[in-house]
């Protein structure tokens, strides 16, 4: 009896510790970890190096199979008006992936564009059941993406101080998109991004650190030059 106490009184703590590495784990690769897939592309771009399927399209496409299989396997933790909401998406889009098998000169091109359409409603199932499934609170969504913003402004700043950067203009504008590739999509995440590490800057734990980080991303995306930035 004693080592049988014993035992479970050591397994409890290890499933604890076991389901917060994993719940960590969850949210670093789909928020701040997802951008390393952009810059990968990013410095293919600037290299010259082509391939016919980007690695955004690989990573990305990974969560949504993910995000798919998940729904499926747990539909009961996802809610019935988000099931009903991916079920129409899912019906609608058919047609086109139909007559795109047939008749589309670049499927890839089309799964691609496909895949977009349903990533925000698939990847919003996911993070549904990872926070009811590992008690994920929304405090810890939004310091991920807090470190999104200082992954994505630390990125911009070391490229461009050591000159592997992509003019947004060109010779005649000031502005950089550094390693990055996408202008638009990347600074509307940045933006959105660096939102979350100023709420929690103020509304949560105050530190220098965390200051003296968003400010460092602040500079780096006003660096992109562009009205949005």
């Amino acid at each position: 009896m004693g080592r049988c106490e014993g035992a479970m009184m050591v397994s409890g703590p290890a499933a604890s510790i076991f389901r917060w590495s994993k719940k960590w784990l969850w949210l670093a690769t789909l928020l701040p970890l997802l951008f390393v897939s952009d810059i990968l592309y990013g410095a293919m771009e600037l290299l010259g190096i082509e391939f016919p399927i980007t690695p955004g399209i690989v990573l990305r496409g990974m969560v949504v199979l993910t995000a798919f299989y998940t729904a499926v396997k747990y539909y009961r933790v996802v809610g019935r008006r988000l099931l009903v909401w991916l079920f129409l998406l899912v019906v609608s889009i058919l047609p086109s992936l139909v007559i795109g098998i047939f008749h589309s000169e670049n499927f890839i091109f089309d799964v691609s564009m496909l895949s977009k359409v349903l990533y925000l409603p698939f990847v919003t199932a996911l993070f549904v059941v990872l926070m009811r499934r590992y008690r994920i609170g929304e405090d810890e969504v939004l310091r991920f993406i807090e470190y999104a913003a200082y992954m994505l402004g630390l990125s911009l700043l070391f490229s461009q101080a050591v000159g592997f950067e992509r003019q947004t203009y060109g010779d005649y504008a000031f502005g950089s998109t550094g390693i990055f590739y996408a202008q638009n999509d990347m600074t509307l995440a940045f933006g959105l991004a660096m939102l979350a590490g100023g709420y929690r800057l103020v509304m949560g734990h105050f530190s220098m650190v965390r200051l003296g980080m968003l400010a460092a991303s602040a500079f780096a995306c006003v660096q992109i030059g562009t009205r949005a930035s």
